[in-house]
């Protein structure tokens, strides 16, 4: 693959001759449909498709009857640079592939294979991109309609080279201006409550971490249309106590802890995932001190605001049964307001 120097490649590989000329010794023309790697650098015209987590750029040349390319050995002898009546060369090269902009990163742990292939009149011609980068399409002659098209994960994007007004966003799994940003939020410093009967809880440490409304999320695939994916990491601190005096003695309490509870607008998690995206129902038996997990929400596509409600239930057990002392539990809640664009 190549980087792009310029809107337009320059041809550095230029084959002479008239279409419908006569064929040199073991040559034939070739058949609509067929498919040959390119041997140049083409001249044609840019096609950006923005992928979930990557951005890709293609040059499309216009159908020509002669191809740019000294096309391969084929069945029966050469394969004439010179079209058929009838048919036409296409020509299209893969530039390297790009970062996309914002925190689409951390949306997939692996990469995703998808499919390729231009689109002439209705016709697919299927582009294999572990074979190659660069190829050359033998199509039927002054095409209508030629698009080049994307299909990932099941949803097809697609774009026409050739639009004098090319809507870009066509090519785009985002809306424009809409790249996801993942925004870090943390609970107030951590503080004492006191409850009933001279009993304390020493407080829970907290931070949510929130990225902006996305189509796509790997382990999830694609939202329903209409819908899009929040993604949230939040964490809870787990290592807490209660404290009283009996007495003027200390009551030592096993603390026990419920599951915690998410809400976003009042809906539950679609689903949840450990920190390597595998996914959870409940609270893992080796669980440390920092209960962290990642969860998907569902929401309108035009959500730009969300309410998340965090609780956790901490309940306290006597551990010498001849303190005066009562099994104690305390309701922990923590609301954050997400501004999502």
């Amino acid at each position: 693959m190549r980087t792009l120097g310029g809107a337009l490649l320059a041809s550095t590989l230029l084959v002479s001759g008239c279409s419908g000329g006569p064929l040199g010794d073991d040559e034939r023309r070739a058949d609509v449909g067929e498919v040959f790697p390119a041997q140049a650098q083409i001249e044609g015209l840019p096609v950006t498709f923005t992928l979930p987590t990557a951005g890709y750029e293609f040059l499309v040349s216009k159908p020509r009857s002669v191809a740019t390319s000294s096309l391969p050995m084929g069945e029966g002898g050469d394969v004439s640079p010179e079209a058929g009546d009838g048919t036409a060369f296409i020509e299209i090269d893969e530039l390297t592939p790009s970062a996309v902009a914002g925190d689409t990163w951390m949306l997939a742990r692996e990469n995703v294979e998808w499919n390729l292939w231009l689109d002439v009149d209705g016709r697919r011609f299927p582009l294999d991109r572990e074979a190659q980068n660069d190829w050359v399409v033998t199509v039927p002659e002054d095409p209508d309609e030629v698009r080049l098209v994307v299909d990932y994960d099941g949803r097809e994007l697609a774009v026409d080279p050739y639009d004098p007004v090319p809507t870009h966003d066509t090519g785009s799994a985002y809306a424009p201006g809409h790249l996801p940003r993942l925004r870090d939020h943390q609970c107030p410093p951590q503080r004492r409550v006191e409850l009933a009967d001279g009993v304390t809880f020493n407080g829970t440490d907290c931070q949510v971490r929130a990225l902006d409304p996305v189509p796509w999320f790997g382990p999830a695939g694609w939202a329903a249309p209409g819908r899009s994916w929040v993604l949230v990491k939040a964490t809870i601190d787990i290592n807490t106590y209660f404290g009283q005096e009996v007495a003027g003695e200390y009551v030592s309490r096993d603390t026990a802890y419920g599951e915690p509870t998410y809400r976003l607008d009042g809906a539950r998690p679609v689903a949840m995932y450990d920190s390597e995206l595998v996914e959870i129902s409940s609270r893992p038996d080796d669980m440390d001190v920092h209960d962290a997990r990642w969860l998907l929400f569902e929401v309108a596509e035009d959500t730009t605001d969300a309410t998340l409600r965090l609780g956790l239930t901490y309940t306290g057990t006597p551990r010498d049964p001849a303190d005066d002392a009562t099994v104690v539990t305390h309701r922990w809640k923590h609301v954050f307001d997400l501004r999502l664009t």
